[in-house]
């Protein structure tokens, strides 16, 4: 594992260029290994915020609007995507401050 810090500028401008990609007519078979590269990229990465992550899932969500739904590549490059926007969401869902008024341990009985 690595850390995110420092890095989020450098991960949002490849994200950047994703989306630029995805706008084109179709992707290609370079387009779709960098796709699941940076995937597995921010999969390893150790976020230092929510805010981050969420920023980070603002972008990738972008870039599924802006792909052509037709193709079975374009189908592929969707499914992983939206597979990686509900890892990392529920990620900065864990990483978000608990309420001050919920004591500690109030929701651990509930899955006994």
């Amino acid at each position: 594992m690595h850390t995110i810090e420092g890095k989020l500028p450098l991960y949002l401008g490849v994200i950047a260029l994703m989306k630029a990609k995805a706008q084109m007519v179709s992707v290609s078979h370079s387009h779709e290994k960098q796709l699941f590269e940076l995937g597995n990229l921010l999969r390893m990465s150790q976020w230092q915020s929510a805010e981050d992550l969420s920023v980070a899932v603002r972008r990738l969500l972008e870039i599924r609007a802006a792909m052509l739904s037709a193709g079975t590549d374009m189908i592929a490059c969707r499914l992983f995507l939206r597979q990686l926007i509900e890892e990392l969401t529920a990620e900065a869902t864990r990483m978000m401050p608990k309420p001050a008024n919920c004591p500690r341990g109030f929701l651990s009985g509930m899955h006994e």
